[in-house]
């Protein structure tokens, strides 16, 4: 489409208006969370060929600069989002111990119950490092949700905020924290002390997922000619005219998921034997 100049003037009613390069020019791309697109970047892109193949076609191949986000064109931003959250796998079944704790009562003289504090429920720590990724975005830090599915009588489904770095080898940790406090009251007999017996389990698993990237169909991509071309020195390119895949990127990250589940616990009362 050719630069429409100053003013608000209805793109569609303008002369020279492409219908067909700008048909998302309405269209709005709901995102996870964004940073600018950098004109660097914009090489990194399966479609950058084919965006210089249409200037060249429909505009010129004179010389010219690629830009994003104009300084002196505010309302035509270029932005590349988190296409929404990330779902992690797991590979292969959890390896686990499990180990017996026990916690002592509290007697109540005036009622003859005991009163044990016990913790149910797991937490998770997942230490993930960045395995691969394309070149769209290095460096560049994106804020996304992770959703973890369940694990049969281990742990159930949860989802956690995270920062990824687009950085090779950079780490990042989650955690989540389950585990809620009760209260167990038994009737304790004369002569007798309880205490409640928890089985503590400990569990490892490897996990993986991969952070989708891509350059919003609205963004727009100027090429911005040294010598006036059929009038002007620059025209507008919008993304959505590119294939999705050709606009996109990813961040592969995998790394081992540890949680510890409390649970199964069992009260018991013994005689007290006195020494003589």
């Amino acid at each position: 489409m050719i630069f429409p100049g100053e003013g608000s003037q209805d793109l569609r009613n303008m002369e020279g208006f492409d219908p067909g390069l700008s048909s998302s020019i309405l269209r709005r791309t709901v995102a996870t969370q964004c940073v600018p697109l950098e004109s660097n970047m914009l090489k990194k892109l399966g479609g950058w060929e084919e965006m210089n193949k249409y200037a060249d076609t429909h505009w010129s191949k004179k010389g010219r600069n690629v830009v994003t986000n104009d300084k002196h064109e505010l309302d035509y931003k270029a932005e590349l989002c988190t296409a929404g959250p990330v779902q992690i796998s797991y590979d292969g079944t959890p390896d686990c111990i499990t180990n017996n704790a026990s916690t002592a009562g509290v007697f109540d003289g005036t009622t003859g119950t005991v009163s044990m504090a016990v913790l149910q429920g797991f937490s998770a720590t997942s230490m993930f490092t960045i395995s691969s990724s394309t070149s769209i975005g290095l460096t560049s830090s994106f804020m996304t949700m992770l959703n973890f599915p369940d694990i049969t009588g281990l742990m159930s489904q949860f989802s956690a905020s995270a920062t990824i770095s687009n950085t090779a080898t950079k780490s990042f940790t989650i955690t989540q924290n389950e585990m809620v406090t009760s209260t167990i009251l038994m009737a304790a007999p004369n002569g007798e002390s309880c205490d409640a017996t928890l089985s503590v389990r400990t569990c490892t698993i490897q996990g993986k997922g991969t952070l989708h990237l891509t350059v919003t169909d609205t963004s727009t991509i100027w090429f911005e000619y040294k010598d006036k071309v059929k009038g002007h020195y620059k025209y507008r390119y919008e993304a959505g005219n590119l294939k999705a895949s050709d606009r996109s990127g990813y961040i592969n990250f995998s790394g081992p998921i540890q949680v510890k589940t409390h649970a199964a616990y069992a009260g018991t009362c013994q005689n007290i034997t006195l020494a003589a």
